[in-house]
């Protein structure tokens, strides 16, 4: 059974049986005792390991009596040093995850065998050094086309221990040298930088528990970016013709907003949805996009309804856009109001936005209305650190895109 280092009792215990040993060891290599239940054991390795015995039951006393994860990780590595006991230490301890996230549980590692030099080890404690490697464990992350599955993609990403603050950025496909101790659980994030959300692949958000091997590789998948450029959108009519709307005092229409992005490209991460990033306030994670309304303020009243109509992912057709907080850097003139909703990811087949439209019941619209659709994407907090998404970053500059890509409402 593996040792469970949660708490300082089994040490305690431990440290107890072991002086119980120890006085059993040292009487059999002064000829004053055996050990029956072990058997005949050689007097001159019961002398060699008195020593270590009785150094062994003082530090599994004192761990017991501490509380700091560091006494553990450096007694573990005494262990490891002692010649007799340290070949059969690192097989009985199972060592502990990293700390878990906010709101997470921590749990234990399933550890994998590693063949270093003529020893077999486990994994050794978090933190700890892999023992036999002729350098500290390298790691390369390597990225391919979501799109199409056998070309490789690049970009930017960024990772950090668990729990620490600060992210180092890596590039996609290029080995990353020294990437930790044993052990140590990553945060790694495909498609981001520290100083750059702007145009940047989408990618996922994961965990990586280095190992204890010199050449690492994993391989994730992540999508090309579409900018508002390559975005194309048209309106269509109550009818599904694309022509103007016409409406009258106090008419209800139903117009239509289609948008495709350029061939194998994405507008808007859909790996937020996996994040585990959560949703922002009414903004689902799942619509991770932003569709302003900026309607004219005397002709026409707030949108009835918006909601999807058509869209690749079949489960997310009919379902209805919430309305959300306008972004900071959206805006408008003085005779038009913005209504933002939230916006699924648009792909290279047809999105179609259904918006039923209530006009003024004095006045008819007599002047376009416009459409903005702005692209969900990562972006790293340079105040706390942290990783959140949306359209715009705690400074109000935009992220994901450099500008919105603007349609046309055609009602004159």
């Amino acid at each position: 059974m593996p040792i469970d280092l949660t708490g300082g009792l089994p040490y305690i215990v431990a440290g107890i049986a072991t002086l119980l040993v120890y006085n059993k060891v040292k009487k059999v290599g002064e000829d004053k005792g055996t050990l029956p239940a072990i058997g005949q054991i050689d007097k001159a390795w019961a002398k060699s390991w008195k020593g270590q015995g009785l150094a062994l039951a003082v530090a599994l006393l004192a761990v017991g009596a501490g509380e700091h994860f560091g006494v553990i990780a450096g007694f573990n590595t005494i262990m490891q040093g002692l010649p007799v006991i340290g070949d059969y230490w690192m097989f009985s301890v199972q060592p502990l995850s990293a700390a878990p996230a906010s709101g997470g549980t921590q749990q234990q590692q399933t550890q994998q065998p590693y063949q270093a030099g003529t020893s077999a080890y486990e994994q050794p404690l978090r933190g700890a050094a892999c023992i036999g490697l002729a350098s500290p464990p390298d790691l390369t992350p390597n990225g391919y086309d979501g799109e199409n599955p056998g070309t490789s993609l690049t970009d930017t990403g960024v990772y950090r221990i668990r729990g620490q603050t600060v992210w180092e950025v890596f590039t996609v496909g290029t080995e990353i040298s020294d990437i930790g101790a044993a052990n140590d659980v990553l945060e790694v994030v495909y498609g981001v930088n520290t100083s750059s959300h702007i145009d940047r692949a989408h990618g996922p958000v994961f965990s990586y528990t280095v190992k204890c091997k010199e050449d690492d590789t994993i391989e994730k998948m992540l999508y090309n970016d579409e900018n508002e450029d390559g975005l194309t959108g048209t309106f269509y009519n109550q009818d599904g013709n694309a022509a103007a709307q016409s409406m009258t005092v106090g008419q209800t229409k139903t117009v239509y907003l289609q948008f495709e992005s350029g061939k194998d490209e994405v507008f808007g991460n859909p790996f937020i949805a996996t994040s585990g990033l959560g949703d922002n306030s009414k903004h689902r994670a799942k619509y991770p996009n932003l569709l302003l309304l900026e309607l004219n303020k005397t002709t026409l009243e707030k949108p009835e309804k918006v909601w999807i109509f058509t869209h690749p992912i079949s489960e997310d057709v009919n379902v209805e856009l919430r309305e959300i907080t306008c972004p900071s850097l959206a805006t408008t003139t003085s005779a038009a109001t913005n209504y933002c909703y939230e916006m699924p990811v648009i792909y290279d087949s047809l999105t179609k936005i259904a918006v039923k439209l209530e006009a003024d019941g004095t006045y008819a619209p007599a002047n376009d209305a416009t459409s903005r659709s702005y692209s969900g994407a990562y972006f790293i907090d340079a105040e706390t650190g942290s990783l959140e998404w949306g359209v715009e970053d705690e400074d109000n500059n935009a992220v994901g895109v450099n500008f919105p890509y603007n349609l046309t409402i055609d009602l004159t």
